[in-house]
């Protein structure tokens, strides 16, 4: 695998094997067919997905427990965070999709 941008081997093993995991829901079920994807957890693969759903242009919910993630959330691109110690986040993110239904934003 060619590691891009002078990223040694061990900076770049968790796009491989675990940040594929991560990625190929995206590539399997583009934006058209579900506009809006939730990714559960903020760190380790969350934090991955987070990222690959928002350049691949969904619309990003994640889907935490610890609300001082809510700042890395939006940083690597979720508008919108579910705090599932405070709310059913399957009922939360059936209202999102309900209500914010416009077409997913142009990825970076």
């Amino acid at each position: 695998m060619h590691i891009h941008g002078g990223l040694t081997a061990v900076e770049a093993a968790p796009l491989q094997c675990a940040g594929l995991t991560a990625f190929m829901p995206f590539i399997r079920w583009p934006h058209e067919t579900a506009p809006w994807r939730p990714c559960g957890g903020i760190c380790g693969l969350g934090h991955l997905a987070l990222q690959y759903a928002h350049r691949l242009g969904h619309r990003v919910a994640a889907i935490a427990r610890v609300p001082e993630k809510e700042q890395l959330a939006e940083e690597t691109g979720a508008p919108e965070r579910i705090d599932s110690a405070g709310q059913d986040p399957a009922a939360t993110l059936g209202d999102l999709v309900a209500h914010r239904s416009s077409p997913a934003p142009a990825p970076r």
